[in-house]
């Protein structure tokens, strides 16, 4: 369903690798290359103002923050 609502970027656990390929597959094919172009575009403007490259390194984060500000998040849209 991601992928089918233009998420530009999606993150998925995988415990099933060919599954979860064979989803993936399926859903990038009812997109069509307009669609996909957009989504790359976008990404690279991020990329570009935030200024990362493929070589970023992540060092981490606090994940409690990141936790308590999704619950924040959730209970603003609910």
């Amino acid at each position: 369903m991601a992928i089918k609502s233009n998420s530009d970027i999606i993150m998925i656990k995988i415990k099933n690798r060919d599954y979860a390929l064979k989803v993936i597959n399926k859903a990038y094919k009812v997109l069509s290359k307009c669609d996909i172009d957009d989504s790359v575009k976008r990404i690279i403007s991020l990329k570009e103002k935030y200024k990362l490259n493929d070589n970023f390194k992540f060092n981490g984060c606090n994940i409690d923050s990141v936790n308590k500000d999704i619950v924040k998040i959730n209970n603003m849209v609910a």
